[in-house]
């Protein structure tokens, strides 16, 4: 199980994302489940492009 505090820079980047996709739609209601979910694969993909690129130098 993970800690919690471990995961609050991922939730405020998570957080951030989300509002730029609702700001780019205008912020139109009822997306936001939406954008969450779109910000945490936009978060998982970093870190596995990441991930591949340390494994890579390695």
């Amino acid at each position: 199980m993970s800690d919690p505090e471990d995961d609050c820079p991922r939730d405020e980047a998570i957080s951030e994302i989300a509002y730029y996709l609702a700001e780019a739609r205008g912020f139109e209601p009822g997306h936001e489940i939406e954008d969450w979910l779109e910000a945490e694969k936009r978060i998982g993909a970093s870190a596995a492009s990441l991930e591949n690129r340390v494994a890579a130098t390695s």
